[in-house]
């Protein structure tokens, strides 16, 4: 699915680099790789970049939301954010976990960058928050900058 979302905004680029590409996210997140490289790829992009959140964005779902130059969300949704989860099937010797501490250390800073970046927030108050599952309604994710704004009707959505 991230493959496909990729080459649909490479295909849309590369038909008008200048026309806005609107991404709807409803999504209550998955894997870490493959939401980066939609995050990367939508950043990258020449085109505008506008997403919606419809109902949640979750976790990786929250992280691809972020990467719009103009994130909106429906009245009713929210955003959900936390630091990264221990892979399932993580176990092995003690080096093989502590290789894998390493690597969620890392995706954590990584993680942790884009929500400061993208909402203008410290780092320090973004690990804040994502120290447990926090969920931020639609008038929460705009006070704290990680939306822009409240879709207010139908007509509006249209023209996102």
């Amino acid at each position: 699915m991230a493959h496909d979302l990729c080459q649909q905004i490479r295909l849309l680029e590369a038909a008008d680099p200048t026309a806005p590409i609107t991404v709807f996210v409803s999504s209550p997140g998955g894997n870490v790789r493959a939401g980066l490289a939609i995050y990367d790829t939508m950043r990258l992009s020449p085109c505008p970049i506008h997403t919606v959140c419809l109902e949640l964005a979750a976790s990786m779902g929250a992280i691809i939301f972020m990467g719009g130059d103009e994130r909106r969300m429906a009245p009713h949704a929210e955003l959900m954010i936390h630091d990264p989860l221990i892979p399932q099937g993580a176990g092995g010797s003690a080096l093989a976990l502590q290789e894998t501490s390493r690597r969620l250390m890392r995706t954590r800073k990584a993680l942790t960058q884009i929500l400061s970046d993208r909402s203008g927030l410290s780092a320090k108050r973004v690990q804040t928050l994502t120290a447990k599952d926090t969920y931020l309604s639609a008038e929460r994710a705009v006070e704290l900058g990680f939306a822009h704004s409240i879709l207010t009707s139908t007509k509006e959505t249209a023209h996102v």
